[in-house]
């Protein structure tokens, strides 16, 4: 066992080791892309290893291209990333590409995975594989997806023989990992229910501001701010927001921002992408956060929100539970209609939310925590590796 104390083994161990991050990939920006680029920040020497690299989305290649990921051969095919939603068809091959990726020469791995199955990386002997696990794949199990049409007949008869293979792959590949870090407490029952592993819990870093402050600007509208997808829940946001004739200021881009502007009403605006440094403007005259994410992992954006002060009212669903204090930070609902997401929006206005708790609420998501829990976890599997 070494005896170096457990600072100076921390900082021995960033140095020395030789690190290799890998990453599903880098198609759309979102939570998993601001926790690899704080597991970048927290191993700035490592290798960064990707299946695609889509280099047209402006915040993937801003906050990448420094990075300078090393990809698969269909990062030749530069139309891909024009398949938008339909991206997800590279799915059935791309664990390939991981189980092939030889990674012999580094002393510790980091695989970043959701859907595409990074996890599914090789180790040698001597070698440390640590997992951050957003969710198991959510196409291949029972949770809300894009793919979930899919799972309805025809063609989930027609495809299930590629779909029992796949979970095949996905299940051995879950052994692959030393150790696996769950991003919340509802991944961490959705490892044990399909892989039957113990997982580790460290909650993904969150953009906290350094201090709170409270403007006392006229709080104005609500806001809606996520990827543009069907999973987000945002259609049920924008009918009931339409539908009441309340004001909404929508927040994000995705493949269904033509047919939401289609269904919203006059109180509906829709910004696009928000860089970092304006939000805090725009929550200032929030009312409040409204989320509808179907089966969240977790669940970054409420807790953003909350760390401005901003109460949130959300779907009671997956990890926002573990982030959301139902009547203190804001508003949990369980009927995913246009009237029990008003019903919810109408309880918020009714209730006393203290910005102050709001923010505490949010500390336990930063990124100071998301650094000590994965360094803990890296040096106790290299004390186990090194005995």
């Amino acid at each position: 066992m070494l005896s170096v104390p457990i600072m100076e083994l921390s900082l021995k161990f960033r140095k020395g080791l030789k690190v290799a991050i890998v990453h599903d990939v880098l198609l759309e920006y979102g939570g998993s892309e601001r926790v690899v680029e704080e597991l970048l920040r927290i191993f700035p020497g490592a290798d960064f290893y990707t299946f695609y690299f889509n280099k047209s989305n402006r915040a993937i290649f801003a906050g990448f291209k420094n990075a300078k990921p090393k990809t698969s051969f269909f990062q030749n095919a530069s139309f891909l990333y024009k398949l938008g939603r339909y991206f997800s068809i590279t799915k059935a091959v791309s664990w390939l590409y991981f189980y092939l990726l030889d990674l012999s020469s580094y002393d510790l791995i980091i695989s970043s995975s959701h859907s595409y199955n990074s996890k599914m990386v090789r180790k040698s002997k001597g070698q440390l594989h640590i997992c951050y696990l957003y969710t198991p794949p959510k196409y291949l199990y029972g949770e809300m997806n894009e793919l979930f049409f899919i799972k309805k007949f025809p063609l989930s008869l027609l495809l299930f023989p590629l779909f029992s293979f796949l979970r095949f792959i996905d299940k051995k590949a879950a052994f692959h990992p030393d150790k696996i870090i769950a991003i919340s407490l509802e991944i961490k029952r959705r490892v044990a229910r399909y892989y039957g592993r113990e997982a580790f819990l460290v909650y993904p870093p969150v953009n906290l501001p350094k201090s709170l402050v409270v403007k006392t600007k006229k709080k104005s509208y609500f806001v809606a701010h996520s990827r543009l997808v069907r999973q987000k829940g945002i259609e049920l946001i924008i009918s009931t927001f339409s539908r009441f004739r309340i004001p909404l200021v929508v927040i994000g881009e995705g493949y269904l921002l033509n047919f939401l502007k289609s269904l919203a009403g006059p109180t509906v605006k829709f910004v696009g992408r928000v860089p970092d440094e304006k939000l805090p403007e725009i929550y200032s005259r929030a009312r409040g956060l409204v989320y509808g994410s179907l089966d969240e992992d977790f669940g970054i954006v409420p807790v953003e929100a909350m760390a401005y002060g901003v109460p949130v009212v959300a779907y009671k669903s997956g990890g926002v539970k573990e982030s959301v204090i139902d009547g203190k930070t804001g508003v949990l609902f369980s009927d995913y209609s246009e009237m029990g997401l008003y019903k919810a929006i109408k309880r918020l206005e009714k209730l006393f939310i203290d910005p102050g708790m709001c923010s505490r609420q949010a500390n336990k998501f930063s990124k100071e925590r998301f650094r000590k829990g994965i360094l803990q976890l890296v040096e106790s599997g290299l004390h186990e590796k090194f005995k």
